[in-house]
């Protein structure tokens, strides 16, 4: 996906040094590239994602129940914290209002792989 663009800029550049005029294919795309690449972008983008996603679940299936120690990294729009575990290194989202850099325990509820879905409650 990344090589998207490569492919029309190669035949671009093959063009040029050869002195020949652009493939028509080359040509009528040019327009639409950027959407392209967007697109592209994107796709891979969602990739990366379920990918880490998958391999978190993966890793975290066998430590459903216990508690960990995360540290809150930000704050979504609607309130809920997004916190980074060390150990194993996880990031996700959990339904809870906390700043920046606070402390907090988490309980893993659910881990599952095929979903690419992690759960956790904060402890008080």
């Amino acid at each position: 996906m990344r090589r998207v663009g490569d492919r029309f800029a190669n035949e671009a550049l093959l063009s040029i040094t050869a002195g020949a005029p652009l493939p028509g294919w080359v040509d009528e795309a040019l327009p639409q590239l950027p959407k392209l690449l967007n697109r592209a972008r994107r796709r891979e983008s969602n990739l990366d994602r379920a990918i880490v996603d998958f391999a978190e679940a993966l890793i975290l299936k066998p430590l459903i129940g216990q508690m960990f120690t995360a540290t809150v990294t930000g704050q979504r729009r609607n309130g809920d914290a997004i916190i980074q575990i060390a150990d194993p290194a996880v990031s996700t989202v959990i339904s809870a209002e906390a700043e920046p850099g606070t402390k907090i325990r988490v309980r893993l509820v659910d881990a599952n792989p095929t979903k690419r879905s992690i759960r956790f409650e904060i402890q008080d």
